[in-house]
Parts: structure tokens; sequence; C-alpha cells
């Protein structure tokens, strides 16, 4: 039979989201230990200017900074927009886990139904 994988609850708490969400979570931790990061520019306060390409040979060595619009050079943003953030990814993950149970049910009544040869037959088809 063919498997589908369970999913995987994307992150354990709200405290991992957050260190994830952060582009250098060891340096801003430390700086900011109970604020919350722009979802933006990931805590930094900056972003690269949109209208610089990436460097095929330097990379993004010698494209221009601009300040985030989001959160004007200081990289925190609202816990709010983070707990929303954080909110939509574990929707995603609860849809997608509701879907896997409701597959794995369906395949337990169908294979319910068979016969241990059918059920053989389908196994040796890959099926």
């Amino acid at each position: 039979m063919a498997t589908t994988s369970r999913p995987q609850r994307p992150y354990k708490n709200l405290e991992a989201f957050r260190r994830r969400i952060l582009l250098c979570p060891n340096s801003w931790d430390k700086r900011h230990p109970n604020k919350w990061p722009c979802l933006l520019c990931g805590g930094r306060g900056w972003d690269y200017h949109p209208g610089d390409q990436i460097d095929p040979v330097e990379g993004s060595r010698h494209r221009r900074h601009c300040e985030c619009p989001d959160c004007l050079g200081s990289g925190e943003g609202p816990r709010k927009a983070v707990l929303e953030a954080y909110r939509k990814e574990i929707g995603k993950y609860e849809i997608a886990k509701h879907k896997y149970i409701q597959l794995e049910g369906a395949k337990k009544k169908a294979l319910a139904k068979l016969t241990k040869e059918e059920i053989l037959a389908l196994k040796l088809l890959g099926v």
C-alpha cells in the first residue's frame, strides 16, 4: 500500500517559533530577551534593497541595505503579529493532521472489507 507520511508539528511552542523567525537568534536573544522580532526582517532591522540582484560570484556581499519598513530599523515587532503567524502555522498543521487521520481511517475501512488474498495481491503490486 502506498503510505503517506504523518504530518510533523512545525514548532514545539511559541518560543521555538520566535527563535525560528530570527535570522541571527543567538545575538538577538542576548540583546532583546523579552522582545518579539519583526516578521519581515527577522529581527535584523534591515533588508536588502529590492532593486539589487544577487551577484552570481559575490552573492549578497555588495547589495545595499535599506531600513525595514515594518519595524523602522529596530528589529522589534508586535507580539500580536508573531502570535498570529504562529497560530496560522499551527492551523496549517492541524488541517494536514486531520486529513491524514481521515485518510488512514478510510484505508483501514477499505482493508477490513478485503480478504487476506486480496490484501496480499495488493502488497505484491505495490499499491
